[in-house]
């Protein structure tokens, strides 16, 4: 199947994309709410959505417009929902209810793992390996969930009584990053046992850090934010300038202004033209193209070279009605989708 994007916001209509042209393939239907959060399975037979209060199941492959399956997720907007990353057929949610769940669709309506933080709920994301979950909150904290027990293993607080908005796992699952209202990226070594603090980026100054993503490849990591832009930062260096800063050679209270000027070594490229706030991206499994969304109704195609990240030429995204907030993208081949 074609290299698949697709992108929800602020309207009743779900849009699938192709990648390589930009094309809409399908429109589905979301009747009755929003969508707040979207992503693809592995194999890419379906897509999943969540809105006010419930989660959708979508057919991408015949393309029609009503779902498959609807259920009531949580009491309040689910806020993320994705795939499990080896099991299709069962999914995650969070929600501003306060809840975590996991869910298997053959069974929908009854979770199969429930998970309290009190307070709102702003992203999940899955270990590779499917046996830890992990979460971040509006009070600033990071949970990390064992689903073996369904219980809480760790819980990290980066930056107290501020709320963490998103959050990412890199694809040898070895590294976690949580992003901030305040304008800051935590990022985590993630073992089996423990995460250990890593490095502090202080990314979009005095402004929202929305979003955070690492690139399939685990070299870049993304960070999209309420200041209209995209920034990109080396991942290689993140880890460099912490083991320098293990050996003595930091400053803790300099760390504290970290940003693209005082860091240049972490620092790629900032990705600017957007015409609101920049809610969500996406890279390709390859790693050489990005999608952005934004509150302008527009997404947006760069391509990752050895130069630098550029637009692609004449090639956006558009036929939403409202702003777009979400998007995912699935583009694996050959052994990937085994």
């Amino acid at each position: 199947m074609d290299s698949l994007v697709v992108t929800g916001g602020l309207e009743d209509t779900i849009r699938l994309w192709r990648l390589d042209t930009g094309a809409t393939r399908h429109t589905f239907s979301h009747p009755n709410s929003h969508v707040n959060s979207v992503n693809i399975s592995k194999d890419k037979r379906h897509l999943v959505a969540g809105g006010y209060k419930t989660v959708s199941l979508y057919d991408c492959q015949s393309g029609e417009a009503n779902s498959l399956a609807s259920f009531e997720a949580h009491s309040g907007n689910v806020t993320s929902v994705d795939f499990y990353p080896e099991t299709p057929h069962q999914v995650f949610t969070t929600s501003d209810d306060g809840m975590v769940k996991a869910w298997d669709t053959r069974k929908s309506g009854s979770p199969t793992g429930i998970f309290s933080h009190d307070v709102e709920v702003y992203e999940a994301v899955m270990h590779p390996n499917e046996v830890y979950l992990y979460s971040c909150d509006e009070g600033g904290a990071v949970a990390r969930w064992d689903l073996r027990n369904l219980a809480c293993a760790e819980r990290m607080i980066p930056e107290e009584g501020c709320d963490m908005c998103g959050l990412t796992i890199s694809g040898s699952g070895d590294l976690l990053a949580a992003c901030s209202k305040s304008g800051m990226c935590y990022v985590w070594e993630s073992s089996a046992d423990e995460c250990h603090p890593l490095k502090m980026i202080c990314a979009h100054r005095n402004e929202m850090v929305l979003k955070c993503k690492f690139s399939p490849t685990d070299d870049l990591l993304a960070t999209a934010s309420s200041d209209h832009s995209v920034k990109l930062w080396s991942v290689s260096r993140i880890v460099a300038e912490a083991a320098s800063d293990s050996d003595g050679d930091g400053d803790d209270e300099e760390e504290q202004d970290d940003d693209e000027e005082m860091s240049p070594d972490m620092f790629e490229s900032c990705l600017t033209g957007h015409g609101g706030w920049v809610w969500d991206m996406a890279f390709s499994q390859d790693g050489k193209q990005l999608v952005t969304v934004c509150s302008d109704k527009i997404g947006r195609m760069y391509s990752t070279t050895s130069q630098g990240v550029v637009p692609r030429a004449n090639l956006e995204l558009k036929g939403h009605q409202r702003g777009m907030t979400c998007i995912a993208i699935n583009d694996a081949t050959g052994d990937s989708l085994a």
